[in-house]
Order: C-alpha cells, then structure tokens, then sequence
C-alpha cells in the first residue's frame, strides 16, 4: 500500500508530488507586547488562518492516502471526488492564510509607524522644555541702560537683585531748594548746570520738587528737587557732583551789576558809581542813575540811557566798603548783550555767584530681579 509524504502533495494524474512551503514563521508566531485592539483582531485571525489551512492541510494528506490505498478498489471514483474537494479546500485555506498574513503585516506597519510618531512627538516636546529652561537661564532687563553693578558670583545661588541697570540716557540731579524761595519756582522751569567733569554749561529742567519741608527747628527747612539733564550726551557721569541755577526769567540785551554797587537815594533812585578814570593814583567814580530790574540774591539786572558794555563800576555802593578796583569780566563790570541769568539758590553743593545749588547724578532704574 502506497503512503504519502506529510510535506508533499501528489499529483493523482502523474504520480509526482508538488511541495507546500506554507507554515508561520517564528517572527510571525511572536505576538508584539504593544498591540491594539486592530492589531491584536489581526493576529487572531491570522492564528485561526492558519489554523484552518493546516487541517484543510491534513485532510487532503488523508483524502490522497484513501485515493491511493483504494487506486484498485471500485469505490476509487467517489475517492477521486473526495480528494478534489480536499486540494480545492486546501487551496483556499492557504489563500485565505496568505491574505490574513498580509492583513497582520499591514497591522504591523501601522502599529510601527504610530509608535515611530509618538516617539518624535515626545522628543519635540522634551526639546520644547529644554529651550523653555535654558530661556529661563538668560536674565532679561526690564528696561534699557548700563549695568553699574553685578550682584552675584559664578556659581552662587542669586538673591534679589542680580545686577543694577542705570538709564545713563537720562541723568538726574537731586537738589534742596531753600524756603524762602519755594514760591519762585516751579517745575518745567529752565536750569544750567556746571560740572568739574565737563567745560561750559549744559541745560536742564526743572523735573520735580517735593511737596514736603524737611529740615526746620532752628534752620529754615528745604524742600528736595530733581533737575533732569536735556542732552542724552552731556558728558556727565552717574555720581559726579554738579552746580545747578534754576532760571526764574531771562532778559536780552540788558546790563547786570552786583546788588551791592546800586546804591539807594532817599528820593527812591538807584545809582551805580561808574569809574571815569584815576587822580593822584587813585580810581575816580561817578554817580550814574539807573532803572533796577529782576534781582535774585547776587546780581540785579538794570537799564539807562548812559550805560555802556565794558563800564567799570564800583563793587560796593559804600566807598567804605569799596576797597580794591575791580576790572576784567569776573570783576562786577557792567556786562551786556547777552542773557541775565536770575536764579533761585538751593542748597546741596557750593554756592553759585548768582544762585543755584549742586547735588549728585543718578539715572536709571536699581536693581534688576534674578
């Protein structure tokens, strides 16, 4: 009695046998630990495919077997049909496994490509937050300026302010301004401000004034003000002592004098002593009348008809009091042509020849939050 090979599947018509390679492979035996529910639909389904095609398998190993014990028989016919029916149901279970095979590789694929975009998806992230800190590591002013001090060290933990920012593009001078002169003054008012560490004069203006005294008892109180710088480029620096004369009014083209050469007659007239020229050595001076103007504690401003840029007159109205010549421009000679600067005094620094005060530079904003 003839047997058949469980690998093989013969040919009733020619006696030869045809191989049938269709058997899962390990890879695909191996379920993945991170199925979905698509996923785990397909792998069953696979399981049942080739299920089915290994009993269709087996059924047609025992068909060919029957046909071959019964080739001499008188049932051989009905066996011949029975082996048919098992090749054609074979051959439709290894088309069904070939299909679910692919149907779970696809499910596969899927599942691999999901996983492939999750991973990117959290590397974007895990970036995005590495960014977010190493922004967080930058320290960003709130304002634009110097740094004029760090307050911390390289590898120390920074408490409050890390560093101080200072607007050196807008300077400010604190000043005092006396009691007696707080009526005189005003905010938006003009100033020139002087400065060992610059040559000439540079303008201000009156920024801010203080609406509390402080001071008092046996002094006269003051009242504290700011004068803020009008050129970003004065050359001043943060710290540096300055002079400052508030400018109550400006006057063109009139002629100033000390207040202590007018002399005041009992009819009311002002008069000044103009020098008119020397006898036996000595300067000779005469009486000139003059119209006095705006005044403030050193100068007053004046006008006549007599008057004359480049006149000498006596520093002091009292020929007692008149000790010495007095000639050049810082020697009280009547100047003219250009502005009389009548200034409130304020106290905080040496004390101008026609008022004013002094006080310290400061700009910007302190401190800057770590």
């Amino acid at each position: 009695t003839p047997t058949a090979d469980p690998a093989s599947t013969p040919d009733p018509a020619a006696g030869e046998q045809q191989t049938a390679p269709l058997a899962l492979t390990a890879e695909q035996q191996a379920a993945p630990l991170s199925l979905t529910a698509e996923q785990e639909a397909a792998k069953a389904a696979l399981v049942q495919a080739n299920a089915d095609y290994k009993a269709a398998e087996q059924a047609l190993q025992t068909a060919q077997a029957n046909l071959q014990a019964a080739q001499s028989a008188s049932n051989y016919n009905a066996l011949s049909g029975a082996y048919t029916q098992a090749e054609s149901a074979c051959e439709q279970a290894r088309t069904a496994y070939e299909s679910t095979v692919k149907t779970s590789e696809a499910a596969e694929e899927t599942r691999d490509t999901a996983l492939q975009n999750y991973n990117k998806a959290g590397e974007s992230d895990e970036l995005e937050e590495l960014r977010s800190q190493l922004e967080k590591c930058t320290l960003k002013a709130e304002t634009s300026g110097k740094v004029t001090a760090v307050n911390a060290t390289v590898g120390s933990v920074i408490e409050g302010a890390a560093a101080t920012i200072q607007n050196t593009d807008s300077l400010k001078i604190a000043i005092t301004i006396a009691e007696y002169d707080i009526d005189s003054v005003s905010e938006g008012m003009r100033a020139v401000i002087t400065s060992d560490v610059i040559d000439g004069e540079i303008a201000g203006t009156l920024t801010q004034i203080s609406p509390t005294a402080s001071g008092g008892g046996t002094s006269s109180s003051t009242f504290a003000a700011e004068v803020t710088v009008d050129d970003e480029n004065s050359g001043l620096l943060i710290g540096t002592n300055a002079k400052v004369q508030i400018i109550q009014s400006t006057t063109e083209n009139v002629f100033t004098v000390p207040l202590d050469a007018i002399e005041e007659k009992e009819d009311g007239a002002s008069v000044i002593y103009v020098r008119t020229g020397e006898q036996n050595g000595e300067p000779v001076f005469e009486e000139m009348q003059v119209t006095v103007g705006s005044t403030n504690d050193y100068y007053a401003e004046i006008s006549g008809a007599e008057l004359e840029e480049g006149m000498v007159v006596r520093a002091s109205a009292s020929l007692e009091e008149a000790t010495e010549e007095v000639s050049g421009s810082s020697d009280m000679m009547v100047m003219g042509g250009g502005e009389v600067v009548i200034a409130a005094p304020a106290d905080g620094g040496a004390t101008m020849p026609a008022g004013g005060g002094g006080g310290n530079m400061g700009g910007g904003r302190p401190g800057m939050g770590g």
